[in-house]
């Protein structure tokens, strides 16, 4: 039905302990049930017990789907940042012929909705 990933790590001279929401997704039929606010308030409440003062996620300004709900989860001061990335290939079993270094491995899970959906 839906799920979150987070962490938490410190600068190496600062004072404090931040939380990053890395993933945090419901499924379409089930949204609106109030998953996702239970999964991130969750998340917040084991960072509270961990010592963050202050959590941190992103997401791509198009997705206002998402905006609009970590500001409800009390997130503000949205800005405009830099992303880069570099993708790092190996060289495949042929010369020149290039493999992803990821490997997807699918796992088929069965989830039973709750009862009276």
């Amino acid at each position: 039905m839906g799920f979150a990933l987070g962490t938490t790590y410190e600068k190496e001279k600062g004072p404090w302990k931040y939380g990053y929401v890395v993933w945090l997704g419901v499924d379409p039929a089930y949204q609106g049930l109030q998953l996702g606010s239970r999964l991130y308030q969750e998340m917040e409440r084991r960072m509270r017990e961990q010592g963050v003062r202050m959590v941190l996620m992103d997401t791509a300004a198009s997705n206002t789907g998402a905006i609009d709900f970590f500001k409800k989860m009390g997130f503000g001061k949205p800005t405009k940042q830099v992303w880069m990335s570099k993708v790092l290939w190996d060289q495949g079993p042929k010369k020149g012929k290039r493999t992803s270094p990821f490997r997807r491995e699918r796992t088929n899970l069965e989830i039973q909705p709750p009862p009276g959906r």
